[in-house]
């Protein structure tokens, strides 16, 4: 039987063959790890998701400039079209608009969707561990850096990690979600952060909702958050940011 990780897989290797990206890159990349390090939060550009739904119909450009402005170390595009509404022209807009680094956040399955994303002004990529074999995940990742692009490595298990423990990674990131299931557990995430050993950033990631999950998982070890769909559906995202960053 399908999981939804395989239908949306399955999805992105059709999709692909029709996607070129309408860019050219205009800008030098950013240092992603970095920023990060500096302010903490990744705010997310997304209309919906399998597990959430449709969130809300928003501006990219208008959302990311709100993001900006209160702080966030980098922004996070979604570019999948079918499962969460994403294009690359919502990335080329968004990364075109801020002076902060731009994650690309797809499931990456080939060098296409890495150059893609360079040209239209990605910084830094997502690889999920999940998804690709031990030998595609250092081949991506070469593909990555050799343009400059950092690479957000991420996992759901200490498992996972031993898949890209070779590779030296910068940041990884600990997916509170389940893909298979859609499922979030905040604390299973605190334990998988807490076992990491020390050497590149680590990131929270999905179910993140208030000023009181940001502590326990920085106690548990994360340098970062990565925070998706309450952000964009919180009816006041000022507001919002300024309580999970303040309290």
């Amino acid at each position: 039987m399908q999981t939804i990780l395989d239908k949306i897989v399955e999805s992105r290797r059709k999709t692909l063959l029709n996607e070129e990206a309408d860019c050219k890159r205009g800008k030098n990349v950013l240092p992603f790890s970095e920023a990060i390090l500096e302010r903490k939060f990744i705010f997310e550009i997304k209309r919906k998701s399998p597990g959430a739904g449709f969130i809300k119909d928003i501006e990219p450009v208008k959302q990311a400039l709100i993001y900006q402005k209160n702080g966030c170390a980098a922004i996070s595009v979604l570019t999948e079209p079918e499962f969460f509404g994403g294009s690359l022209e919502d990335l080329k807009k968004v990364s075109q608009a801020v002076s902060v680094p731009v994650l690309c956040k797809d499931f990456i399955v080939s060098e296409k969707q890495i150059e893609n994303a360079y040209k239209c002004g990605a910084d830094a990529i997502l690889l999920i561990a999940s998804v690709l074999s031990e030998n595609e995940l250092k081949d991506l990742s070469d593909y990555a850096k050799n343009l400059g692009l950092e690479i957000l490595f991420e996992i759901h298990s200490f498992k996972e990690f031993e898949k890209v423990k070779p590779l030296n990674p910068s940041v990884v990131g600990v997916n509170s979600r389940d893909l298979k299931t859609m499922k979030i557990n905040i604390n299973r995430c605190g334990e998988i952060l807490s076992k990491l050993p020390p050497g590149f950033v680590k990131i929270a990631e999905s179910g993140i909702k208030n000023r009181e999950d940001v502590i326990k998982l920085e106690k548990a070890g994360a340098n970062g958050f990565l925070i998706g769909t309450s952000v964009v559906k919180a009816e006041n995202p000022e507001k919002f940011i300024r309580e999970l960053i303040y309290g």
